[in-house]
């Protein structure tokens, strides 16, 4: 009876723990977001600057202890720029990856605010 009474002691402590976190989490995911965005918008080739002021920071969701923050393009021509076209050959298509090399650049940002947040 003893253990069952500490596991359930634990257990609540580790919920209370990351209820305190999460908060901490998601300014952590914000601040690698706006940062994220910002890189995407310098180093997307620019012709018009369409694509690039399209670029916007979206929302960020809780999914248990899942956090998610969204950074999206809203012009038709901005998966092609990111992967290049679908059904042409790509050497033909100057296509040049904007966000999925700033999401690489800032991860360990998020690594270090992440352990900033957590660090009791």
């Amino acid at each position: 009876m003893g253990a069952i009474l500490g596991l359930e002691k634990i257990e609540g402590n580790l919920k209370k723990y990351l209820r305190d976190m999460t908060p901490k989490i998601v300014e952590a995911a914000k601040i690698t977001q706006t940062l994220v965005a910002d890189t995407a918008r310098h180093t997307v080739a620019v012709d018009t600057g369409a694509l690039q002021r399209s670029i916007q920071e979206g929302m960020i969701r809780l999914k248990g202890t899942v956090v998610m923050a969204y950074v999206y393009a809203l012009q038709d021509y901005a998966s092609a720029q990111e992967y290049g076209p679908k059904g042409t050959s790509k050497r033909k298509w100057r296509f040049k990856p904007y966000l999925r090399p700033s999401m690489k650049r800032h991860e360990p940002d998020f690594l270090r605010l992440l352990k900033r947040a957590i660090k009791p």
